[in-house]
Formats: C-alpha cells, sequence, structure tokens
C-alpha cells in the first residue's frame, strides 16, 4: 500500500471530531499522522476532563445552592411554629398539674377540671365519678340512657295510640 492510501485509510478511521483539524495539517506520511493524532487525542482528553470538573463543579455548587433555600425555609417553619407556641400559650391551651392533689387540673386560664387518672393510674369516670372505667362504659349511664329511652318509646306509642 502506498503511503497516501494508508493516510485515507488512517482518516476513516478517525473520531469525527478531529478529522476536520487532522484534514487542515495535512500530514504526509503515516508516522506524522500519528503522531499529530496522539497530540489531538490527549488536548480531547484534557478539553473532556475540564468539561467533566467543571461539570462537577456546577452541581456542587447547585446541591449548596439547593441546601441554602432549605435551611431558610427550616428557619421561617420554625419561626412560624415558635409564633404558635407562643399564642398557644397566651390561650392556656395547654394544662398543667396544680401542686396540691385535690383531685383537679389546673388549667393556665387558673379554672379547675377533674383528673382523669388516680394515682395508682385508674381511669376517673366523668359521668358518675366511679373508678375502673370511663363515661362511655359507665353502667349508671347505660342504666339513665334506658330509662330516657323507655321513655321516649312510651311517649311515641301513646301518642300512636290516640290517632
Amino acid at each position: 500500500m502506498f503511503e497516501e492510501a494508508k493516510t485515507h485509510h488512517l482518516y476513516e478511521g478517525l473520531k469525527p471530531t478531529l478529522v476536520e483539524n487532522m484534514w487542515v495539517l495535512q500530514p504526509k506520511t503515516c508516522t506524522d499522522y500519528l503522531a499529530v493524532a496522539v497530540h489531538m487525542l490527549a488536548e480531547e482528553r484534557e478539553k473532556e476532563e475540564e468539561t467533566r470538573v467543571a461539570a462537577e463543579n456546577r452541581e456542587q455548587q447547585t446541591s449548596r445552592d439547593n441546601e441554602e433555600p432549605s435551611l431558610k425555609q427550616l428557619l421561617e417553619v420554625v419561626q412560624q411554629l415558635h409564633g404558635e407556641i407562643v399564642a398557644m400559650k397566651k390561650r392556656g391551651g395547654r394544662k398543667e398539674r396544680s401542686r396540691a392533689d385535690n383531685g383537679t387540673v389546673q388549667s393556665q386560664n387558673g379554672q379547675a377540671t377533674p383528673l382523669q387518672r388516680t394515682t395508682d393510674g385508674r381511669p376517673i369516670c366523668f359521668y358518675c365519678k366511679g373508678e375502673k372505667h370511663i363515661k362511655r362504659y359507665c353502667p349508671k349511664k347505660k342504666v339513665d340512657d334506658d330509662r330516657r329511652n323507655n321513655t321516649i318509646v312510651a311517649m311515641i306509642s301513646t301518642s300512636d295510640e290516640r290517632r
């Protein structure tokens, strides 16, 4: 193969990005061609490395920029919650136990409310004030509710009989 045919064959196997640069230089021999190609490939690799490093730096900067707004947003949320806590304290939303154990809880606005549990942890019924159950399961309330329901049923039945 002639030298010219060999260089032409090398042109065909070259990366498209390097063909234009190589065409301008017009190497005459295969050794000139290979020397120029090696030099150009090294330059291209350097450019790719610089591009990669620049992209990584941009990603790091972007992640830092994204962190700063999230910190600002977090600070705003904390300030908002602090304001809500202050408002709740002014309203008297939280109840505290009084020092004297007199069976009541002292709320922040000064009103006494009954305890919900005994000292040993058993629940106290708000309906009958008995221990070991709550209003929902109170036997006295069930009896009273049954009496009320029977009275209503009797009233309904008497009204139907009159017609």
